[in-house]
């Protein structure tokens, strides 16, 4: 097991910043907002990362339907695909691009469960993602690219607030938000050997 101390945590939005502050400040962690979408995590963490030993995404996210994720769990990122590259024909969408980032560190974390997780920028509710993923969200792929580039390890953390076939009145967010701050702590104790 690898031993992580300079940690450096990412999450897209203040809500999630606000829900991982004590989780950082008992882990000696640095905790940077980095924005909601690809665009914006990719500029914040490559103009941060640099600096960190080890990199977390921490945020919320979407279950497909049939994944045997429901709100409240919490899974790391196995894989991360960009999804969401193509077209839509006849009311369907067709992917013409698909590029999947693997997390090499993912294997060592038994505390919470591992999973396949595709970034889009729009879900189609309902439909479970060409790629086979478990889990939506909207920055993961651009944190894998980036970290992979620069070579820094780096995990992706995610609770699931809703399933993508719910209305977003029905989404648990407060639930969401609690137990990804225990992932988060339970990994970061994990990767301490503690």
């Amino acid at each position: 097991m690898s031993v992580f101390n300079d940690i450096t945590i990412f999450t897209p939005t203040e809500a999630e910043a606000t829900a991982l502050a004590a989780v950082a400040a008992g882990a000696g962690a640095a905790l940077e907002v980095s924005g909601v979408g690809m665009a914006r995590t990719a500029a914040a963490v490559i103009s941060i990362g640099q600096a960190t030993g080890l990199a977390i995404l921490a945020g919320i996210a979407g279950a497909y339907p049939g994944s045997a994720f429901v709100p409240g769990d919490c899974a790391v990122a196995a894989t991360e695909t960009v999804a969401d590259l193509g077209a839509v024909r006849g009311g369907e969408f067709m992917p013409l691009f698909l590029e999947e980032f693997t997390c090499p560190l993912a294997g060592e974390i038994g505390s919470v469960r591992t999973a396949g997780f595709a970034t889009v920028n729009c879900i189609d509710p309902g439909r479970p993602h060409p790629s086979g993923a478990a889990i939506e969200n909207m920055e993961g792929a651009a944190f894998f690219a980036a970290m992979l580039s620069l070579g820094i390890p780096f995990l992706e953390i995610r609770a699931v607030s809703n399933l993508t076939t719910d209305d977003r009145t029905d989404w648990q967010i407060p639930l969401a938000l609690g137990r990804l701050g225990e992932a988060v702590a339970q990994v970061i104790s994990e990767l301490r050997g503690q």
